[in-house]
């Protein structure tokens, strides 16, 4: 098994820095608009600029969201945090791994 060395670690969270700062760039957001686009706070996106810390999965995953332009989902639309983003489809669309359960039908 290979150990991971500091110059490694530095590199990963220097890719990671980079990656952030383009993706905010690219969409012409300042740090405290790009913070609120993914649910997180200004010193937050300062951090993974710095590469002090690295987006977690549900960060990386709201950013991918917030530049495929989904709509953000309410909270009583999902039910939990597991979704992935279809990016196949036209437009990008979020399929929730824990769908809700059907309502049953009150019409009668």
């Amino acid at each position: 098994m290979e150990l991971v060395t500091d110059s490694a670690y530095d590199s990963v969270m220097t890719e990671f820095a980079a990656a952030v700062r383009a993706w905010r760039k690219r969409l012409g957001l300042n740090q405290a608009e790009a913070a609120a686009s993914i649910g997180v706070n200004e010193k937050t996106i300062r951090n993974y600029e710095k590469g002090a810390t690295i987006p977690g999965l549900a960060e990386r995953l709201a950013m991918a969201a917030v530049e495929a332009k989904l709509p953000p989902v309410a909270d009583e639309a999902a039910p939990s945090r597991r979704f992935i983003v279809d990016f196949a489809a036209d437009p990008p669309t979020l399929i929730h791994l824990d769908p809700r359960p059907e309502e049953p039908d009150q019409s009668e």
